[in-house]
């Protein structure tokens, strides 16, 4: 029994590290003015297949936070209320939802009037 437990953990280790790990990316389009709808793509991602986007460290998600931030199909929309530097983190996971490794990429951008 003890054999058949641990070939079943070994098995499991061995299929999640088979998982590439991804590669966050996106593109930022400038220049970025305020109250106008900004439109990022993260199309050049690898071994992605799900989404987290933040502002600020806010969780900007499929539009979840409040603000008026839209994710569909690898472009994710925003339009900045206020000018000045905003961070921008994407985090990407391997697969259609949060399971298996993330990877994050973060930038600064600039929003002008």
């Amino acid at each position: 029994m003890k054999k058949v437990i641990l070939s079943l953990v070994l098995l499991s280790v061995l299929i999640t590290s088979c998982t590439p790990t991804p590669i966050p990316c996106f593109d930022i389009p400038a220049p970025i003015h305020v109250n106008t709808a900004t439109n990022f793509n993260c199309q050049c991602s690898k071994n992605s297949g799900y989404y987290e986007w933040y502002i600020d460290g806010v969780d900007y998600t499929g539009g979840s936070a409040s603000g008026s931030g839209v994710f569909t199909s690898g472009i994710f929309s925003l339009t900045f209320t206020s000018t000045g530097n905003h961070t921008v983190e994407l985090i990407a996971y391997p697969n259609g939802n949060k399971k298996g490794k993330s990877a994050n990429i973060s930038k600064t951008v600039s929003v002008v009037p």
